[in-house]
This record gives structure tokens, sequence and C-alpha cells, in this order.
């Protein structure tokens, strides 16, 4: 429910951004990307995945302040197999953010994450049909950080990013076996991101980018801990209207 309340927040600033007169600058980006995520968990036991996602955002500027939604969507799900386990992963993440620049290349800025990773678990060696697990981790809440710029050449950019998030944690585990044990718990998640991009021209009409994001991010929760790697490298391309 939050998230859609943002997304529609958003989507509303953005449209009515054009109201303020020709300086606006609305700048979409598409993007293909391969991610991977390591959660490990205090008590033992690790989960593991690789997939294909599609990076889509929209940024609205306005002389030295843009706003930014973004959506990094998994294409399909992954699926991963084991002697006696079977598993189905899908991560999903959502965001926004409001930024001003201090420098020509220097900005600063603070926005909204949520993010969503679903698992589900089949125990391929106990009775058949194997009792399915759903498993999720929830992160949602702040963040804030500045990006810093380098021109190389003519055409080209070097964007160095990094962010500190504070966020609400959630991990849910529902075992629909019927002697089976389900929980929730929250707590915090936090850490930092860091990204670099280049970005250059082509024809001096449309602009391509590579980029590479890190994120590391630990969340407490009231029995166990949780520490979360993320690792996406993405190829795209943006174009200014």
């Amino acid at each position: 429910m939050k998230i859609r309340v943002l997304t529609t927040s958003l989507f509303l600033v953005l449209v009515s951004l054009p109201a303020l007169g020709a300086e606006i600058t609305l700048v979409p980006s598409i993007g293909y990307g391969m991610s991977n995520f390591k959660f490990t968990r205090s008590v033992g036991g690790e989960d593991l995945s690789r997939f294909n996602v599609i990076g889509l955002g929209m940024t609205a500027a306005y002389k030295q302040f843009y706003v930014r939604g973004s959506a990094e969507i998994p294409i399909g799900e992954e699926y991963t197999y084991g002697p006696a386990l079977i598993r189905q992963v899908k991560r999903e993440d959502y965001g926004y953010s409001v930024g001003y620049y201090v420098l020509e290349t220097l900005s600063v800025f603070g926005g909204y994450s949520y993010g969503k990773t679903s698992i589900i678990s089949f125990d391929g060696g106990g009775a058949l049909p194997p009792y399915p697990v759903y498993t999720q981790h929830l992160d949602e809440g702040m963040y804030i950080g500045a990006n810093y710029s380098l021109y190389v050449g003519k055409t080209g950019t070097i964007g160095f990013n990094l962010a500190y998030a504070d966020m609400d944690g959630k991990y849910i585990i529902q075992d629909s076996d019927p002697g089976g044990v389900s929980s929730t718990e929250t707590g915090k998640t936090s850490g930092f991101s860091l990204g670099v991009t280049w970005s250059d021209t082509i024809n001096k009409k449309a602009t391509y980018y590579v980029a590479y994001k890190q994120k590391s991010y630990k969340t407490d929760l009231v029995t166990i801990s949780i520490d979360k790697a993320f690792n996406i490298f993405t190829f795209g391309f943006v174009f200014p209207i």
C-alpha cells in the first residue's frame, strides 16, 4: 500500500512539473541488467540468486532540482535445483528521489526505496507432493546520498554514486506443511550502496550508459540478523525529451 501511494504521488509530481515553464527537461531511461544477491543468516544458511532485470526510470529536471522515479523488474523467475530442494526466486525494487545540484558536477539527494525478495522452496526429498515454504524479505524506507560526475572528452561522463539507507525490515516465513512453523519478524535494515556509471552520446541524440552498483545492507530482527549483498550490472539508454 505504501509503495502505491508513493508511486502515485511521484507520478502526479512528474506530470505537473511542465506547468512550471519551458525549462523542464524530462529524461526517460530503459536498460537491461544482470543482478545477483546473497543473503546470509546469522543462525546459519544463505539464499543465493542470479537473474536478469529490466531497469526503468524517469527524471524530471528544473534548474538545479530534479525528481527521479525508478524500478528494477525481474525478467521471469529464477529456479535453482538441488538434491532435495527446488527454489523459485523473484526480486523487485522501486524507488524515487529528489535531488539538488550543489555544483555542476555534484548533486545531493534523498528518497524512498522499496525492495521485495520472494522465495518459494519445495523439499523434493520429502513427501509427495512437497509442501512449499514461502519466504519474503521486505525492506522499505528512506535513503540519502550524493553523486559526483567527471567529464571525459567531449561527450563522455563517468559518475560516482554513494548512498546510505535506513529502512524498516521484515522477514516472513509461511510453511504450508500442516506440521510446519510460520513466523514474521520485523526490525531495521541499514547500509550503503556504491555505484559507478559511464555514459556517452550517440550521434548527439540518444545517450547510452553502462552502470555497476553494489549494495551492502544488514537487517537486524528479533531473533536473527541477515547480511544482504547485491551486485547489479546494467546497460541501457536515456532519451532526453
